[in-house]
């Protein structure tokens, strides 16, 4: 035939199509017929045709389709992007293998063991194995801080006892901290081995129920029922599935699996980690934005990581602008290179921007705030680019037309513009400071973004009472080594005499004890005194206290955390911190809380609506 030889083959190839309803594809040599959802003839009877039948039966073809779409589009069903699925909910046993061996490693760092009875079980069952191989690989990359290995790697791997590999397997870790795919291999072996020594799915499957009414605790948060749809529509993009694998014993918020690219045959997961548990109770995993927020994460890390990596070599040119902030992204998501600073400072202003879209302003202001203070400091110009790139009015790029704010297309365009504004930022004669911004979060937020070993607690000598003012001591120190046991004690006076700049204060006290808050007082929005504390209004009674977080006065990057009282009797009584910025508290009765705007260089308060009691720890009757 004149056509297969002279390259027009080739052309009219480029033209045969699928018209199924879904995006056109190249139909490839090994398809024998070309067909729509009701039209279907093989290539063989077009070839039977002459040229001019052949081009009227192809365009014959083409109009049908072209029909077809336009009457999809008009019932709606093209309108981008299509519903996503159900969230579903599963435990999976890879998970449990791997969670097994790091809960017999013991505890990492600071976090103290998981005590409800799922937890107190497996290591009833599978104490005597202790000191098998696996626990010891395991335990290794735990001491790394690498606590996503679990989830990482049971997202490659079969279920026990087999665990067969589905390559590839990834190295654990981000960038100069990770664990090599080697390495990875050599746990899944030893795993394997403890997996069958122990009868594991023995255990798997007597928990069988307990999973189930796992998943049906957390699927009944009403606030996760839309997290695909919203992920969906903030990208453009639905995926065919979207999962929650619980993790019931790793104390980790939530973990993304490897390698998965969101898209029309992928199944997004995120892995979940609990809030905690009751002494012999179940684990307790987070509810509403608590738990939204890290499905949220999770799920755009999928549609985020690839942009991101892809655009590496780009990102080198900005890499300097991880330096004054490399220490505090390590302690907030061990976050260890440039490209994974900036692909979590993108799926956090993300999730930021469907905060605001599902609950206004305010709500996304705090959620950058928040991520701001824990190091991702371009997080708020992230999301204003993001904002942009999503106006239905800015197109992706330059050239290209303009786009839905539900479309697809406005993506790669983002991720150009993110580039280009870290390449002026790591340009600007100012970098430093906009790598590392003045401090603006609340009280346990202060503590968070915190090195540990730099919070400098700062305890009274002027008390009236010396023996209210030695109880007060003993009660901070067993307060200090239960909750920040790092922190280093020095009173007023030796505060007063040395520079502490560069560390998180925490100044504890009566304004008339503490010389160094006396020092300080005008620097503080607070008006305490015998009778009353006046913050957003003024409240009376005897026994109040004060809590709060600001910029400090000696280094505007670091916090200042105040617990003023009236009486140091009920400062040798409690321990106060919220995730406000403020709160006013009678004794576990919450008066106010709220947080701070600045207005002229002063801060004014402004109350948040509700009653918190959740920062009311440690209180002695």
């Amino acid at each position: 035939m004149p056509w297969r030889g002279d390259g027009r083959r080739r052309k009219m190839l480029r033209y045969d199509v699928a018209c199924t309803g879904d995006a056109p594809r190249r139909v490839t040599r090994r398809r024998r017929a070309v067909t729509s959802g009701f039209l279907s003839f093989p290539r063989s009877s077009l070839r039977s045709l002459g040229r001019p039948l052949r081009v009227a039966a192809l365009c014959a073809f083409a109009a049908c389709c072209g029909y077809v779409g336009a009457a999809r589009i008009a019932l709606g069903q093209d309108a981008p992007p299509r519903p996503a699925a159900t969230l579903t909910c599963r435990v999976d046993p890879a998970v449990e293998l791997l969670s097994v061996l790091t809960t017999l490693a013991g505890p990492r760092g600071d976090r103290p063991p998981l005590a409800h009875a799922y937890a107190r079980e497996a290591l009833d069952r599978f104490g005597p194995y202790a000191d098998h191989l696996a626990v010891r690989r395991a335990a290794a990359i735990a001491d790394r801080g690498l606590e996503d290995f679990v989830a990482q790697v049971a997202a490659r791997v079969g279920p026990p006892p087999g665990l067969v590999e589905r390559p590839p397997i990834y190295a654990v870790g981000d960038g100069p901290v990770s664990v090599s795919a080697d390495t990875i291999r050599a746990l899944v072996a030893a795993a394997r081995d403890f997996a069958r020594r122990t009868s594991f799915m023995d255990f798997y499957r007597e928990h069988a129920a307990l999973y189930r009414t796992l998943c049906d605790r957390v699927l009944a948060d009403s606030v996760l029922a839309t997290a695909p749809t919203r992920v969906a529509r903030f990208f453009g993009l639905s995926s065919a599935a979207y999962e929650l694998v619980l993790m019931p014993l790793v104390p980790r918020l939530g973990v993304a699996p490897p390698g998965v690219r969101a898209g029309p045959r992928a199944t997004l997961t995120a892995y979940v980690g609990p809030a905690g548990g009751r002494d012999g109770g179940d684990p307790v995993f987070r509810t509403g934005w608590s738990i939204e927020r890290v499905v949220l994460h999770e799920f755009a890390h999928q549609h985020v990581n690839s942009a991101v990596y892809g655009a590496a070599s780009s990102l080198a040119r900005s890499r300097t602008l991880l330096a004054p902030v490399r220490a505090r992204l390590w302690r907030a998501d061990h976050v260890a290179s440039w490209p994974g600073a900036v692909t979590e400072t993108v799926v956090r202003a993300a999730v930021a921007e469907m905060r605001g879209d599902a609950a206004g302003d305010a709500a996304e202001r705090d959620e950058l705030r928040e991520q701001r203070t824990l190091g991702f400091s371009f997080v708020d110009s992230v999301a204003a680019t993001l904002r942009t790139a999503r106006r239905p009015d800015a197109p992706p790029n330059g050239t290209a037309p303009n786009v839905s704010a539900h479309d697809a297309r406005w993506w790669p365009g983002a991720m150009r513009r993110v580039v280009a504004m870290l390449d002026r930022a790591a340009a600007s004669p100012h970098r430093d400071e906009l790598s590392d911004p003045p401090f603006d979060a609340g009280m346990a937020h202060a503590l968070i973004a915190a090195a540990p070993d730099s919070v400098l607690i700062i305890l009274p000598t002027e008390e009236r009472d010396a023996a209210l003012q030695d109880s007060l001591r003993a009660h901070v120190e067993r307060m200090r080594d239960r909750f920040v046991r790092h922190a280093t004690i020095v009173t007023d006076r030796e505060a007063l005499a040395r520079d502490f700049r560069g560390w998180t204060l925490w100044a504890i006290g009566t304004l008339d004890g503490n010389a160094w808050l006396r020092a300080h007082a005008a620097e503080l929005p607070v008006a305490v005194d015998r009778e009353r504390i006046v913050t957003d209004s003024a409240y009376r009674g005897e026994g109040l206290v004060f809590v709060g977080a600001q910029p400090s006065p000696l280094d505007a990057r670091r916090a200042l955390i105040v617990t003023v009282g009236q009486r140091v009797d009920e400062l040798a009584r409690g321990w106060w911190i919220f995730s406000s910025d403020y709160a006013v508290v009678d004794g576990t009765r919450v008066l106010t809380r709220g947080t701070y705007t600045v207005e002229g260089g002063r801060r004014r308060f402004v109350p948040t609506m509700g009653v918190d009691t959740s920062g009311v720890v440690g209180r002695q009757p």
